[in-house]
């Protein structure tokens, strides 16, 4: 079984509490995307902005910050490994720092898409089965995909960078990490709501920002990771 594997099952054993948040706040994420379809045609009316376009818009960014939220329990375990010797024991045996980093970060990645996934195809079938438009639902499925996993890889490299600054709270580790990522996904929220007319737009720019910032993040690990970092 593959590294990745374990801490995979390890992170889903830690703590189930994120990963029921998670679903639910999926659910909801699902579920509010197509009000857009159902507000009555004079409700409709009377508010001026597109209400179809604006919670498709919303649910990229709640449903990115979903796969956020559902990948915290690898970030947990990671300082929770750390504090506990795991990472130095297993750099004691072989493991360089750049396949620990991988591993963590191939883990909540696959937490992450698995969410992303079941919100893009239940939002999907959703629409189809409420009659609403399917113009966008390419977009918003390949937006709410690449923001999520970048937001989730930005959080996970950010989160290593400061496991020294983190300190233990009653019953979990707050990684620092986290509140940096969620604050990446928050203009996909108001944004839209602000310029309605560039909604898409908007989270496409706000998804390109993210990628940017993941993928510098993930050059740069090597230098923010350091081996001693990992030490307890």
């Amino acid at each position: 079984m593959g590294t990745t594997s374990i801490i995979f099952k390890r992170s889903i054993n830690l703590s189930k509490t994120y990963l029921l948040i998670g679903a639910f706040m999926g659910f909801m994420a699902i579920m509010m995307s197509v009000l857009g379809f159902i507000t009555p045609g004079e409700a409709a009316g009377e508010i001026p902005i597109d209400m179809q376009t604006y919670f498709s818009t919303f649910f990229i960014g709640l449903a990115s910050m979903t796969a956020v939220l559902i990948a915290t329990p690898v970030l947990l375990l990671f300082v929770y490994d750390k504090n506990n010797g795991v990472l130095e024991y297993l750099l004691s045996v072989g493991m360089t720092q750049s396949t620990l980093f991988r591993s963590y970060l191939q883990a909540a990645l696959a937490l992450a898409g698995i969410i992303l996934a079941a919100e893009v195809i239940g939002n999907a079938i959703l629409t189809v089965f409420l009659g609403g438009s399917t113009a966008l639902l390419p977009t918003i499925a390949a937006l709410t995909i690449v923001l999520g996993l970048s937001a989730v890889a930005f959080t996970t490299v950010l989160m290593m960078a400061f496991s020294s600054l983190q300190k233990q709270r009653v019953g979990a580790n707050q990684p620092l990490g986290i509140g940096l990522g969620v604050v990446l996904i928050l203009p996909s929220f108001f944004l839209p709501s602000i310029f309605p007319q560039y909604a898409t737009i908007v989270v496409l720019v706000n998804a390109v920002i993210v990628v940017v910032l993941g993928l510098v993040m993930f050059l740069l690990a090597g230098q923010l990771v350091k081996r001693a970092k990992l030490l307890p």
